[in-house]
């Protein structure tokens, strides 16, 4: 009995100490985010993280949770998690983030947009996550983060200024931006759940601007 208790108990500090590891290096490389946010968009989102992993690999934790063979591979590249709350009176059927990236020297480094297909119900939120892409040569340590457009139930689509965007990343970044920098390069697409697909194909009208 206190032979199992003892194995039982280091086990647990196994565990507890591999996870804190893996949450040690993930936190070390995250990058710097700011969000910018409209009020009358009827949306708020409430985070953007990003970090940096150097290489493929599989945690000691995951191994031990599902076995050599069936561990998951945490993947090199950015990684990033984003959240948002619907504040509208109404669902909100998709939206658009774009996300503009500053490398170590502020310097422009990429911009890119996530696409989240998805009913969110007035006052629920959504936390989605990803990776971005196996680029590692671009530093990317800056991000500014903003939900561009938003797709309504009733058909209309709000989209943001780009202005109030420019403006508050200059401010809070202290750097001069293009305007062309807001411009998403590509789209990844996060997330489109079937009550989405169902209610987008069966409307077949386009939105109402």
């Amino acid at each position: 009995m206190v032979l199992r208790l003892l194995v039982i108990t280091l086990l647990a500090f196994i565990l507890f100490g591999a996870s804190l590891t893996v949450f040690a290096k993930d936190f070390e490389d995250y990058a710097q985010s700011v969000l910018v946010n409209d009020p009358q968009s009827g949306v708020v989102m409430t985070k953007y993280k990003a970090w940096f992993r150097d290489r493929a690999k599989q945690t000691l934790l995951d191994v031990m949770m599902y076995g050599q063979e069936k561990a998951p591979i945490r993947e090199a590249g950015y990684h990033y998690e984003v959240g948002y709350k619907n504040t509208s009176s109404q669902d909100i059927v998709a939206l658009q983030i774009n996300v503009l990236a500053l490398n170590a020297f502020w310097e422009y480094a990429d911009t890119f947009a996530v696409f989240h297909g998805a009913i969110i119900s007035p006052g629920k939120s959504l936390d989605k996550g990803g990776r971005i892409s196996f680029n590692n040569d671009v530093a990317s340590l800056y991000y500014a983060a903003w939900i561009d457009k938003v797709l309504f139930a009733d058909g209309t689509v709000w989209k943001m200024d780009h202005a109030i965007v420019e403006s508050e990343i200059e401010e809070k970044f202290n750097v001069d931006i293009d305007p062309e920098w807001l411009v998403p390069e590509r789209v990844i697409e996060v997330h489109r759940d079937e009550k989405f697909r169902r209610q987008t194909q069966l409307t077949g009208r386009q939105p109402v601007h």
